[in-house]
This record gives C-alpha cells, sequence and structure tokens, in this order.
C-alpha cells in the first residue's frame, strides 16, 4: 500500500486509507527513533564496557609479570641455597679428608 501511495497519490484513495498510510509512516519513523536512541546508548555502553575491560586486562597482565617476578626470585634464591649447600658440603668433606 505505501508503494502505491508514493507512485499514485490520485489513485482515488479513501481518506481512511491515506490516514492509515500516514499512521503507518509515523509509527515506522517512531519506531526507528526509538531504535537508533537504543543503539546510541548501547553503544556507550559497549564503549564502557571495553573500556573497563582493558583496564582490568591491564591489571591482570601487571599482576602476572608480578608474579612471574616474584617466582623467579624465589627460584634462584632456591638454587643459590642449593649451590651454597653443595658448596659447604664439598668443603666439609676436603677437611674431613684432610684430617684423615
Amino acid at each position: 500500500m505505501r508503494g502505491a501511495t508514493c507512485s499514485k497519490p490520485s489513485a482515488g484513495l479513501a481518506g481512511v486509507e491515506l490516514q492509515l498510510e500516514a499512521s503507518c509512516e509515523k509509527l515506522r519513523a517512531d519506531r526507528k527513533q526509538a531504535l537508533e536512541a537504543r543503539l546510541e546508548d548501547l553503544s556507550q555502553k559497549h564503549e564502557k564496557q571495553r573500556v573497563i575491560y582493558l583496564n582490568t586486562r591491564q591489571k591482570r597482565e601487571i599482576l602476572e609479570n608480578l608474579r612471574d617476578r616474584k617466582w623467579e626470585d624465589y627460584r634462584r634464591e632456591q638454587n643459590r641455597r642449593e649451590q651454597q649447600q653443595v658448596d659447604e658440603m664439598h668443603l666439609l668433606h676436603r677437611a674431613v679428608v684432610k684430617l684423615e
């Protein structure tokens, strides 16, 4: 019906049909406006969530790096202590062998 109204306005449509067409057109325009407003709202919410996500991810990466560094520090200290014990055992063994 919309196409007929646009292409042949003088086709003899009754006033009621013209009112119906105008009403439908207004309804479509209102619906479009509401959808555009919703899209804008959702776009803003999406951007806020994206920023929150990026900040959270950055914080997580920082914590992971700190954890990895602490773990490496711990492992280095453990290796140093183990080597120190091996050195002490070697020195004790040499001292015992000298005494014999």
